[in-house]
């Protein structure tokens, strides 16, 4: 089958944050836009400019504070590691069985099993592949030479129920 290993990492919490980011927030962020420019586009009707300062600083704030969220999470999660593993970072392996993906963590023995059926969303960065569960939970594959990502795919896809994995494309 399938298996790759890696570190769970700051350099991977900075590379997938908006992968992680979740929709939630993504809809908040885009709903807070387009109020803006509706904003702007008041100002400009009613030929008001403080709507544009307005909307400046709405902008401003949703970024700043989207940013600041980003931020404290990737603290939070490296605190956590510093705490269980003594280090912030943690070793985990994610395998692909045929009853589905078993993530084991080297640092603490924990072992976690995801069901092909639960996987509902695919992210695919530089360095890595992020399988992402009903509940959230996130199957991290680390990309590297003897990883087949083609194979792996073509796997994924016959494994999972066919309406489960909604974002499987390249």
């Amino acid at each position: 089958m399938f298996e790759t290993t890696g570190k769970l990492d700051e350099a991977l919490l900075k590379e997938t944050w908006w992968q992680m980011f979740g929709d939630g927030n993504k809809i908040v962020a885009v709903f807070v836009l387009l109020l803006a420019a509706v904003v702007v586009v008041l100002g400009y009707l009613w030929q008001e400019p403080t709507y544009y300062v307005l909307a400046g600083a709405v902008v401003v704030v949703n970024v700043l504070q989207n940013a600041a969220n980003v931020y404290r999470q990737r603290k939070t999660s490296l605190a956590r590691m510093r705490e269980s593993n003594g280090v912030p970072e943690t070793e985990t392996t994610t395998a692909f069985l045929e009853n589905g993906i078993k993530i084991h963590n080297h640092h603490s023995g924990g072992t976690a099993m995801i069901p092909y059926e639960s996987i509902k969303r695919f992210f695919e960065t530089e360095h890595y592949l992020l399988l992402g569960s009903q509940s959230h939970q996130v199957a991290v594959v680390f990309k590297n030479a003897e990883l087949d990502q083609e194979g792996l795919i073509a796997y994924l896809k016959n494994q999972a129920h066919p309406d489960s994995l909604e974002r499987l494309t390249r």
